[in-house]
């Protein structure tokens, strides 16, 4: 039997209009609940957690037990709200014997600042595998020393469709036809773009699940998806316009 638990932790999003993104979120606030009790209710019936953990400190001080100690996937290696790297996404708060491993890491960015590359070596050189969702970090990993990583798909893609349909089969499905956009941050024009021409060209509805920015060009704007709800989209949607960072 294989069991593992999740540590928790919560992202920022920056956008340089700071004001009218606080006034955004503020007049959503509710649909933002919603989602969050949501996404609580999937954790919980879906995954394995430790405690919560706030800080690095509490985390050296009440190591989680496990075989294996894995992070990865979105940003996990990519700066924080103020520029700063996270050490306890590369998993620092591990002892020099545990095995450390990296699935599907990202870094959101392309290259390092010089004073990061030294401590960003150091938290790496001792996993015993790695893995990037994208072929920018292994150029990045090899800049700095960091040889034999692999280049793997996202996560989400480890599941098959009949997977996938077992988690939504209980719902209802939305009842138009329409190109979904899921645009993280300041509205990008080329998603636009792209979701205004497919909706014209094939009679459709523009449907957005929102993120921190209203996308005021939707025909019907989704606040308040959780997990299971935003894979129930993703699942009934005709074309799909969207980016990752």
């Amino acid at each position: 039997e294989i069991s593992c638990s999740l540590v928790g932790s919560e992202m920022c999003i920056r956008d340089s209009n700071l004001i009218k993104r606080t006034l955004y979120l503020l007049l959503r606030q509710p649909e933002s609940v919603l989602a969050g009790k949501r996404f609580e209710k999937a954790q919980r019936k879906y995954l394995k957690l430790t405690e919560r953990y706030h800080t690095l400190e509490q985390l050296s001080n009440n190591i989680p037990s496990a075989d294996v100690y894995m992070t990865g996937s979105d940003q996990v290696w990519g700066p924080t709200e103020n520029g700063s790297y996270d050490s306890s996404y590369c998993l620092s708060f591990t002892k020099d014997t545990d095995k450390r491993v990296a699935y599907a890491a990202s870094f959101g960015v392309s290259t390092l600042e010089e004073q990061d590359v030294k401590r960003m070596k150091e938290w790496l050189k001792s996993f015993s595998a790695i893995s990037v969702r994208e072929t920018t970090g292994l150029r990045l990993l090899t800049s700095i020393g960091i040889l034999g990583a692999q280049h793997v798909v996202d996560p989400v893609f480890l599941l098959s469709p009949k997977d996938w349909n077992i988690l939504i089969q209980d719902g209802t499905s939305p009842a138009l036809d329409y190109v979904l956009v899921y645009n993280l941050g300041q509205v990008d024009e080329s998603i636009k773009s792209c979701a205004q021409e497919l909706a014209r060209k094939h009679n459709l509805s523009i449907l957005s699940i929102e993120d921190s920015t209203k996308i005021k060009y939707a025909d019907k704007i989704v606040e308040s998806a959780g997990p299971i709800e935003f894979v129930r989209y993703i699942n009934c949607l005709l074309y799909t316009s969207d980016a990752a960072d």
